[in-house]
């Protein structure tokens, strides 16, 4: 693609005048940029500079504090990205915006899936996300593939794809090609080049010169917040573009002297994991870095897991040797100092022998312990704790260095980090300001804690994307090693330490955007790894420098490897089946059991007992899976259910209610019970532990005023739920199963469900995409309160009686039949379906348990231990289904 020389005869499309934002200090001050139709404005400038907070502001995911913008000559102030899309101005993200565990094409039309009656209309959905993907080569993939199967890269380019519209008329690239293959790179600049030929406007945001001279009409340079220049692209040399990011001369950051290395401090031998990463042998010696290359899917981020103990190998083994423990000085001042340097210089023996880990560490605290850090691949989900200050985050890995006997030694920690935070130039108001109010850069040096802890790594590791060796820290980068002596500079945040101290670091160099990506390769003996992208460093004398792309492809010599096969929905099916088979095997195992111990087991009268004694909890599991998924929970359900039989009792006994009207009031009961819950949770942003745990307490004692503490028998003016109905089952029962039935459509097949199953995986994702998650939470805990005045409908149809201690203890028992099911407490996953086998699970147990004569406390310690047996096998499964 090359760039067009603009013409800018017409009016700007975009003009942005004196545009200002302030959080806790300014991120950018007066900035006037002006935007035309057809043209491709890059947007550069160092970590921290406002380029992303800018790129917000015009999508409508921030405010400015000051200044204004026009479109098309009109004033432009989108409120939400939603507001911002409807005007056609869309952003592709650096950090993904997507749903791991809705699919592809739910992904790719979030916000607007089509729908019949709120009824999912599949053929449409997959249809048009075809077309989506097809225009960026996406051919292979399957639409109905969960995003969470697909690699970095291909989740790099479905987001890329999302916002590829029609009625696009500015789009605003954040780094698009961070994870992206030369393939996959030259597909989204055609695309440009087919938006920019419509008229559409882009905005690219990128350090990588040889892209902006590829397809940038102009360039726009910040800095600390504020405009430098703006000037075509056609002319500018690198070091003119990078003197304008830095703010001086940079010829110094190329040239550096070559230091001598020290011996072996760390190795790797025919260390692997699956086919994901087979028989890596490697060496790092003292004070060199180590540079790992690999396209996407090459298995880089696999091997340094595997060096962190954050995966464990399957074989081979990680050695540290005796020089690694010669621990050295650091950098410190006043009493901080002498405290670390205590620590740092704690002898060993001198005989010390090497030590070797089988299959790797164990864990990340054994490799802390070993002295190896890591910083993470993505700081925001794996990396920072966002909602805690910069203190907690930076004090994080090493906190037995900053407590004595436990308790945390504030002044000692406060002193270390705001070295930490001078240290690397973090801008920020103090350090008790929340990681998540940081811009992106300096969130990205903040997320380098390893290299500046109380006790630092001698040995670390990081993963970078490499691509014609150039670079810069990203959501895709994993990264360690102590800086040298002295003060970086803070334009600098983390730049290339002196290496005088010994320490082995294996990472790609790094330093202000372009002048980076360039490492020495020394000794990578074998590296191997799954996929048809796989990559070896060349071997060079230890004086020449390693570019990325000179390198081995090193799969099977005799045969070019074929690409990895794409994820396809079939797998989604088999994973399903085997989640239902699973627990029908254990349901099936619990019959065999109990029928082996009681001969009265096996009989058709026990099981229908157990199906009419069943829907009130069947029907309360079902509300109750759809709070999980949400990441929420109701501890309120059981006493919902008293009031609501309390209330209909009182309406037939006491107020001459028909049935009808008192069943229709024990509904309303519980549905404004569960809208209570749900509002008042959603509208202060209060734990629904908490609020359901207050409403539990509430509704319990209205049901005891209800009913004037005692049990109100209602005869059988309701006894037709519960009668026998066909072969002794109640009506009861096959209207759970109908809800069942109806309620796993409802979360698999609608717009609904897929919202719901989106705002318990990522709210955020949520909320960026166009979805209000506020109002589908609380028609969920409304939902939920609903089912549960119909489990006090059934209840007292059983009983004949409401009694206001009914229910007490029963949200329990509903948590832990979701919970077998597989719902996970953290949200995003669960299938109401697998919640009814787990209903079905604690119901046979407890009547089995019943006639094998087991006392109460044994049958609580026995329930207890399947439930956690449960959990066990499906975290177990789950992380088999990842490997």
């Amino acid at each position: 693609m090359t760039p067009k020389p603009p013409t800018n005869t017409s009016p700007p499309l975009l003009a942005i005048q004196a545009i200002g934002k302030d959080y806790t200090a300014t991120v950018l001050d007066g900035v006037n940029v002006e935007l035309f139709a057809g043209e491709v404005l890059a947007l550069t400038g160092e970590n921290g500079a406002g380029k992303s907070t800018l790129s917000k502001i015009l999508c409508g995911l921030e405010q400015p504090t000051r200044g204004g913008m026009l479109l098309a000559g009109q004033a432009y102030a989108p409120t939400s990205r939603r507001d911002a899309e409807r005007h056609g101005v869309r952003m592709v993200m650096q950090e993904l915006g997507l749903v791991p565990t809705l699919t592809v094409a739910e992904n790719l039309l979030m916000g607007r899936l089509p729908h019949r009656l709120g009824w999912l209309q599949r053929d449409v959905l997959h249809a048009a996300a075809r077309a989506q993907l097809a225009k960026i080569g996406l051919d292979s993939i399957d639409p109905a593939t969960p995003v969470s199967q697909l690699g970095i890269g291909q989740q790099q380019m479905v987001e890329i794809a999302r916002n590829l519209q029609d009625d696009t008329r500015i789009l605003v690239l954040d780094e698009p090609t961070a994870m992206l293959t030369p393939r996959e790179t030259n597909y989204l600049f055609e695309q440009i080049a087919h938006l920019t030929a419509r008229g559409v406007a882009i905005i690219y945001v990128s350090h990588r010169l040889e892209e902006l001279r590829r397809i940038a009409d102009r360039v726009a340079v910040l800095r600390d917040g504020r405009l430098v220049d703006v000037r075509p692209m056609a002319g500018m040399s690198e070091d003119d573009l990078v003197q304008r990011m830095v703010g001086r001369v940079v010829s110094d950051l190329d040239h550096r002297p070559r230091r001598p290395v020290g011996p072996v401090v760390m190795s790797a031998e025919g260390l692997g994991r699956g086919t994901a990463v087979q028989g890596v042998s490697l060496e790092l010696r003292a004070g060199e870095i180590f540079g790992i290359a690999g396209l996407v899917g090459s298995g880089r981020t696999e091997l340094v897991r595997l060096l962190f103990g954050a995966d464990r190998a399957d074989r081979g083994s990680v050695t540290l040797h005796p020089e690694f423990e010669q621990k050295q000085a650091l950098p410190r001042d006043g009493q901080a100092q002498a405290a670390i340097q205590k620590i740092a210089n704690t002898p060993n023996p001198a005989t010390a022998a090497p030590r070797t880990w089988q299959r790797g560490f164990a864990s990340p605290l054994q490799a802390i312990a070993a002295g190896v850090g890591l910083v993470t691949e993505d700081r925001k989900s794996q990396g920072l704790l966002l909602s805690q200050p910069i203190r907690i985050n930076a004090t994080l890995s090493d906190l037995s260095a900053v407590s004595r006997g436990g308790w945390l030694q504030r002044g000692f920690e406060n002193r270390l980090v705001q070295g930490f935070v001078r240290t690397l130039g973090i801008r920020c108001r103090s350090p008790e300001q929340p990681v998540g109010q940081l811009s992106g850069g300096n969130q990205q040096k903040g997320g380098v804690r390893p290299l500046a802890a109380p006790r630092r790594p001698r040995a670390a590791a990081r993963r970078t994307h490499a691509r014609r060796g150039r670079g810069r820290p990203r959501r895709a980068v994993w990264r360690a090693g102590p800086h040298g002596p002295g003060r970086p500079r803070a334009a600098h945040g983390v730049v290339r330490p002196a290496r005088t101290h010994g320490h082995g670091r294996p990472h790609r160099r790094d330093e202000c955007g372009p002048p980076g990506g360039r490492v020495r390769a020394r000794r990578v003996v074998r590296a191997i790894a799954a996929g048809g992208c796989v990559l070896r460093a060349r071997r060079a004398h230890q004086h020449h420098t390693f570019n990325f792309f000179s390198c081995d492809r090193m799969n099977a010599p005799t045969a070019p490897a074929a690409p990895a096969a794409t994820p396809s929905s079939a797998s989604v099916w088999r994973s399903q089946l085997g989640t239902y088979l699973g627990l029908l095997a254990v349901l099936a195992g619990m019959v065999a059991l109990f029928s082996s111990l009681s001969e009265y087991f096996w009989s058709a009268e026990t099981f229908i007992t157990i199906a009419n004694e069943i829907p009130a909890l069947a029907v309360m599991a079902v509300g109750m899976t759809f709070v999980l998924i949400i990441a929420g929970i109701d501890l309120s359900v059981g006493s919902v259910m008293a009031l609501a039989a309390a209330t209909s009792a009182a309406a037939i006994l006491q107020w001459g209610w028909t049935v009808p009207a008192a069943a229709a009031l024990a509904l309303a009961t519980g549905l404004v019970c569960g809208t209570i819950t749900g509002a008042i949770s959603v509208a202060w942003r209060l734990p629904s532990f908490i609020v359901s745990l207050g409403m539990l307490e509430a509704v319990r004692g209205s049901a005891y005023v209800v009913t004037d503490s005692r049990t109100q028998y209602v005869g059988d003016a309701i006894s037709w739920l519960s009668a026998p109905f066909f072969g002794g089952i109640s009506f009861a029962f096959l209207l759970a199963v109908v809800l069942v039935v109806v309620a796993q459509l409802v979360l698999s097949r609608t717009v609904f469900g897929r919202c719901v199953v989106g705002i318990g995986t990522n709210e955020e994702a949520m909320r960026l995409a166009g979805v209000d998650p506020r109002p589908i939470r609380v028609i969920v805990f409304a939902m939920t309160g609903l089912l549960a005045g119909l489990a006090g409908l059934m209840q007292s149809a059983r009983l004949e009686a409401a009694d206001p201690n009914a229910g007490t203890g029963m949200e329990l028992q509903v948590i832990a039949a979701v919970v077998i099911g597989g719902t996970s407490l953290m949200g995003g996953r669960g299938s109401v379906v697998n919640t009814a086998f787990g209903v079905l699970i604690i119901a046979v147990l407890e009547a089995g348990l019943a006639q094998v004569g087991a006392s109460e406390p044994s049958k609580r310690i026995i329930t207890g231990f399947v439930i956690v047996a449960a959990v066990i096998v499906d975290t177990l499964r789950q992380r088999r289904a990842k490997v």
